[in-house]
């Protein structure tokens, strides 16, 4: 899974009764269209100390932007941001995400396939109700909250690695990157690696507006 990676958020609109309300998958498999608008209007009021220079559109494959650069998509009742300041575990996650978010549902995704780090964390109503974060060094560094469906397997050993060493990510008996690609199917319904069934989201048909940091004129040369 050498690149495998994210670095996002999903903030999910459960008020407008919408068939797709509250859930992220449904709107994405229902490919929504981007409000350019709405993600520029995201911009300003999420990193408005920073000016940005728009680039050509990406897709949900960039989900782990470099550089400072950020990634935007706004669609009725979804936002999506990636952005490389969202690479922690969901308790650390900076306050203006949370107060951007409100009551609505937010979701938290974390792959770095270089060190098999993983975490995710999913909140309702303003509250963190569940986080996982798990590293090759370190194993579980932390869990709060229930644990969701998709975890199970991993926890009760169906998805036990032999090669694996007894010791590795503090002897949890599984690899963080494979119940990273669990919980990215279960939260925005598709899979950076492995099998893609074909009622799985298509990353690359989701559009999102793409910038990069201005850098100040003293810092051009």
């Amino acid at each position: 899974m050498v690149g495998a990676k994210t670095s996002m958020l999903a903030i999910v609109d459960g008020a407008g009764g919408g068939a797709g309300d509250g859930n992220a998958v449904a709107i994405l498999k229902s490919r929504p269209r981007l409000d350019r608008d709405a993600c520029l209007a995201t911009l300003r009021r999420l990193f408005p100390d920073q000016n940005y220079d728009a680039l050509p559109d990406g897709d949900l494959m960039d989900a782990y932007p470099r550089r400072g650069e950020l990634c935007i998509a706004c669609f009725p009742g979804l936002v999506l941001l990636a952005h490389d300041s969202l690479a922690t575990s969901a308790s650390d996650l900076d306050p203006r995400f949370i107060a951007f978010a409100g009551t609505r549902t937010m979701l938290h995704h974390v792959m770095i396939s270089t060190v098999d780090a993983f975490a995710y964390g999913v909140w309702e109503q303003g509250r963190l109700c569940r986080s996982l974060a798990i590293d090759a060094d370190n194993g579980v560094t932390e869990d709060i909250g229930m644990r969701r469906a998709f975890e199970e397997p991993f926890w009760s050993g169906q998805h036990g690695d032999e090669d694996l060493d007894e010791d590795y990510a503090g002897g949890i008996g599984f690899h963080p990157l494979e119940m990273a690609e669990a919980a990215l199917l279960d939260l925005f319904g598709y899979q950076l690696e492995g099998f893609s069934g074909a009622d799985e989201v298509q990353p690359e048909t989701i559009p999102m507006m793409r910038f990069a940091p201005v850098k100040p004129w003293w810092k051009r040369w």
